[in-house]
């Protein structure tokens, strides 16, 4: 009588390596490695994936430059924005406080909209 023993799946030796029913590029642990051929998509900018194949994942990948996932506010309140992009912004002395304008459903439609220049802003 033989045991079976179940070791990492190999994604091109024709076997079901790790017992899971699975042989090859048809097993889910097979789904990156370069023998099985890649599935590229449209980059999901939040997943932690290089979804489209280019070698950048996320807010990493320049396809997800003006999604909201990647417009981040820091400790330093410092909002880096995709240069181009349109933001609102308002005109007002250095050292204004505006209540609440980092809560979302903040109402910024009174203030100015242009292309973002180059660069990032305090």
């Amino acid at each position: 009588m033989s045991q079976i023993i179940c070791v990492p799946e190999v994604c091109s030796d024709g076997l079901d390596n790790d017992c899971d029913g699975f042989v090859d590029c048809a097993d889910p642990d097979c789904s990156a490695n370069p023998a099985c051929g890649l599935v590229c998509m449209p980059e999901f900018c939040n997943d932690g994936v290089d979804n489209d194949c280019d070698g950048l994942s996320d807010c990493a990948d320049p396809d997800c430059s003006a999604n909201p996932a990647c417009c981040v506010v820091g400790a330093g309140k410092e909002i880096v924005l995709p240069y181009g992009s349109n933001w609102r912004y308002l005109v007002a002395p250095l050292g204004t406080q505006i209540p609440n304008f980092e809560n979302p459903g903040f109402d910024d439609s009174s203030w100015n909209e242009g292309p973002a220049p180059f660069g990032s802003y305090s």
